[in-house]
């Protein structure tokens, strides 16, 4: 999506459902903000919910939208689970350990511009579905009070064990 713009999303989904309609069998949104986008083009035609649209980044919105069905899945990345792999590396790298650095890496990346593998710590992201809306919840990343904000809302919540 253009810049990864919401409204430049919607505009250009808008334009594609005009284009292909009843067509579309699912969208793989880049992020819960573009996910959002185009839930909000299916919802005005009535499509909410038929079709599966994803996200990312397990946002307050991509959680009710998870929740209530309108979006079927948004990956969650643990911030302190991020936070804490990062700070161990830099704490290696400032000792000048960069053996006790490496031997954290759980695999390799590329490096397009020196056309060579880096090691690096690679963390598995997590498929957020209603029944484990709550893990993100209980992680700290977010608050029920955030996220059961409608009856709708609150009825998916406790369904979900989201509290």
């Amino acid at each position: 999506m253009p810049e990864w713009d919401n409204t430049k999303a919607k505009t250009l989904f808008e334009q594609i459902f005009t284009n292909y309609g009843s067509k579309i069998d699912g969208v793989a949104s880049a992020n819960d903000g573009l996910g959002g986008s185009v839930v909000s083009v299916l919802k005005a035609n009535n499509l909410a919910g038929k079709v599966p649209v994803t996200g990312q980044d397990a946002t307050d919105e991509g959680l009710q939208r998870v929740l209530l069905g309108t979006q079927c899945v948004t990956v969650y990345k643990s911030i302190k689970l991020e936070a804490g792999k990062a700070a161990a590396l830099a704490i290696a790298l400032v000792k000048g350990d960069t053996a006790g650095a490496d031997s954290q890496a759980s695999g390799t990346t590329d490096d397009t511009q020196l056309k060579t593998q880096v090691k690096s710590v690679l963390l598995t992201p997590v498929g957020i579905y209603p029944d484990n809306v709550k893990d993100v919840i209980a992680d700290g990343y977010t608050t029920a009070a955030k996220i059961c904000t409608t009856s709708a809302l609150e009825t998916a919540c406790q369904k979900n064990g989201v509290s």
